[in-house]
Parts: structure tokens; C-alpha cells; sequence
């Protein structure tokens, strides 16, 4: 089997084994404890999508379906704990300005107060989640499946893809990434209207960041490579905070609302002047 092959695999064993151990730091409500646990999840999904025409047809679409269910449960989450940090530092930002004491405009103590209501309503359906058996299930499936997950025809007799079939997938991953860059060539990545190509730019320059993350040191450059499209992705993150404040505060007409649009709004622009060549360093 290629170094290659055996990296990913072994990419793949670390992640399971983060969704084996990290559902106790989300119980504890540990600062980091759903986005790590996410992280994992998303790790997986992408990477085994990437690899899907080299692996086990009918266990990597189940495996795929399961991990879309799980992924989205903690997103839920993840979101709602976004949310209410990020408004809280909005909002704070906000009062400095407004206030040489700091006070936060009004209605900002209702606000945090609803926000930090549903960031623990989500964290307990994430707990719910993660105790249950179709979770349970997963991780059994998941630890099946790293320990042979290539087709029958590529693991024959102990052997796995070839490094060429490897770097292909990811050479696959990183051109759907620069497809949907070419559209911003002309636009920039200023502008509500893009909000949702950009947040597709943004989820395929991730996977190829996992794809190349998942090589390790089997590829030279593969470490580096990442790098610089998880410094892409954390770029356009900030602008889609913007989109995701908006949503959660949408119907909100209160003052302290209309502070943190206000100071959204600025971060989103600072970022949208500082993405264009960070992706486009990415991605070149």
C-alpha cells in the first residue's frame, strides 16, 4: 500500500477517534468541545466524499448519509455558540464606541440572555445525540471502515491505491475550489448577493484543506498546502458571520441589534478587502 494511502487512513483513525472521546468535553461544555467534535465529522464527510470512487461503494454513501445527520446536529450547535459569543463581542465592541464606560446599547442584555438560551437548548439536543445508539452505531461503523476501507479491487491482497489515484482525488478537490473562485474574478466578494457562492467557495476550499491535511507527510507540500487554504477559509468565515448574525437576529428591531449589524458590517468589509488574495494564494 502507498505512504499515501496508509496517511489517509490513518487521517481518517484520528478523526473517529476524536468523536469517540470529545462527546465527554461537549457534556462538560468545554470552550471547545462541539467545534472540535464538528471539526471531526466534517473532517470525515469531506475526505470520504473525496475518496469515494476509490472506496467501498455502499458503506461510504451510508457512512456519508450518517455523517450529513451527525454534522448537522452539531452544527446546530456550533452555530448557536457562534452566534452568542460573537454578538456578545459585537456588542461590546459596540458599548466602547457608544460609551467611554462601556455600557451596551439597549436591549443588549435581552439579547445575550435569548441567545445563550438556545446555544444551551442546541448543546443539549447535541448531548441527546451523541448518547444515542445511531451515534454509537456510527463510530462502530466508522472503525470498521478505516481498517479496510478501499475497494475490493484496490484491496486485494493488502494492497490500497496507488499515490497517483490519491493525488488525483485531491487535485479533484482543488479544482471544484478554484471553479467557483473563477466566478469572482470580475465581482470581487464584497455584497449580500454573494453570500451563498461565497459560502460554497468557502466549503470547498475546506475540503480540499482536508485533503491535502488528510497526505500528512506522505506528499511534500501537503502540510503547507493546507495552510494556506485554512487561512483562505478563516478569511471568508469572517464574512459569513455576517450572514449568520443576520439570520439569527432577523425580526429584531431593538437597538442593540442594530449596533451589532453596525459593527458586522465593518468586520465583513475589512475581510472581503483581505480575502481576494488570500485565496487567490490559496488556490494558485
Amino acid at each position: 500500500m502507498s505512504k499515501a494511502a496508509r496517511s489517509v487512513q490513518q487521517y481518517w483513525a484520528e478523526q473517529v477517534e476524536l468523536m469517540r472521546t470529545l462527546p465527554v468535553q461537549v457534556a462538560r461544555r468545554d470552550p471547545d468541545g462541539i467545534h472540535d467534535l464538528r471539526a471531526a465529522g466534517r473532517r470525515l464527510r469531506a475526505t470520504i466524499r473525496i475518496y469515494r470512487p476509490l472506496l467501498r461503494q455502499k458503506q461510504a454513501v451510508r457512512l456519508l448519509d450518517e455523517l450529513h445527520w451527525y454534522n448537522g446536529v452539531l452544527g446546530q450547535a456550533r452555530d448557536a455558540e457562534v452566534a452568542a459569543q460573537h454578538v456578545k463581542e459585537l456588542l461590546a465592541a459596540a458599548g466602547r464606541g457608544a460609551d467611554p464606560h462601556g455600557a451596551g446599547p439597549e436591549g443588549a442584555e435581552e439579547l445575550l440572555h435569548r441567545l445563550a438560551g438556545e446555544q444551551e437548548r442546541t448543546a443539549q439536543q447535541a448531548d441527546q445525540m451523541l448518547a444515542g445508539d445511531r451515534s454509537q452505531a456510527l463510530i462502530g461503523e466508522l472503525t470498521q471502515f478505516v481498517s479496510d476501507p478501499w475497494r475490493t479491487s484496490l484491496a486485494r491482497a493488502g494492497k490500497g491505491p496507488r499515490r497517483s489515484r490519491i493525488l488525483a482525488r485531491v487535485a479533484w478537490a482543488e479544482n471544484r475550489a478554484a471553479e467557483i473562485w473563477e466566478q469572482f474574478d470580475d465581482v470581487g466578494l464584497a455584497g449580500e448577493a454573494l453570500a451563498p457562492t461565497r459560502h460554497r467557495l468557502r466549503r470547498r476550499i475546506k475540503a480540499a484543506r482536508y485533503a491535502h491535511e488528510s497526505l500528512g507527510e506522505s506528499v511534500k507540500g501537503a502540510a503547507e498546502r493546507a495552510d494556506r487554504h485554512a487561512e483562505a477559509a478563516d478569511v471568508l468565515g469572517e464574512m459569513q458571520d455576517a450572514v449568520v448574525v443576520a439570520q439569527v437576529l432577523a425580526g429584531d428591531s431593538s437597538q442593540a441589534t442594530e449596533a451589532v449589524i453596525a459593527e458586522q458590517r465593518i468586520l465583513s468589509e475589512d475581510a472581503a478587502r483581505r480575502a481576494l488574495g488570500i485565496v487567490d494564494s490559496a488556490l494558485s
